[in-house]
């Protein structure tokens, strides 16, 4: 279809004019009729869409709320089967035997306890 710009319509005739604007108005009439459809479609995805993800959501946090409790299960079970187990000096890190410089069996020297 011809675009009619504005100087060639002003010197069409009356009836030309009147055609041209119906095409116009036509053409311009599909389009959004074409718009709206296009409009609606993408509205009925957008919610499609959100639904699924909502879905897929209530899904996940229903299997991560599975998952806690599963371990949560765990962790009670192997706290109430562990003996309580004090640790000995030796585990703790206080060695009786361990020799220190200013632990010397016999003499000191001076009065100084600390080797320099």
């Amino acid at each position: 279809m011809h675009t009619i710009y504005w100087p060639e319509w002003r010197n069409q005739k009356p009836e030309d004019k009147d055609l041209s604007y119906k095409m116009t108005f036509n053409r311009l009439k599909g389009l959004k009729t074409e718009i709206e459809h296009l409009e609606h479609l993408h509205q009925k995805a957008k919610v499609m869409i959100q639904k699924d993800f909502e879905a897929w959501w209530s899904e996940e946090a229903a299997r991560l709320q599975a998952r806690r409790e599963q371990l949560s299960e765990a962790i009670c079970q192997n706290s109430w089967n562990t003996t309580s187990v004090t640790p000995t000096l030796s585990q703790r890190g206080i060695h009786s035997s361990r020799s220190y410089p200013w632990k010397s069996s016999g003499k000191t020297r001076g009065t100084s306890r600390h080797p320099i």
